[in-house]
């Protein structure tokens, strides 16, 4: 969760709102979670706990997207 609200430039991760099955962001931003929250809990199924890495993995690709646009010179050989 730190990673997204940081990605989305929401400052840090302040909460986990399992009813709306939102991150809470600093700067008030509600980054939704994968489908992994129900009767206002966070499910931790194997099933689930696939989601959350599939949506790390994603969040993950974001953030080397960015490493590589704003700092190509890391990247060149």
């Amino acid at each position: 969760g730190e990673m997204k609200c940081t990605l989305e430039g929401s400052g840090d991760l302040k909460n986990i709102d399992p009813i709306l099955c939102t991150l809470i962001c600093e700067r008030g931003d509600r980054p939704k979670l994968p489908n992994v929250c129900s009767g206002g809990d966070v499910l931790c199924t194997p099933f689930k706990k696939e989601e959350l890495k599939n949506w790390l993995h994603k969040i993950q690709r974001a953030q080397y997207d960015v490493l590589r646009k704003w700092c190509p010179a890391v990247w060149k050989k």
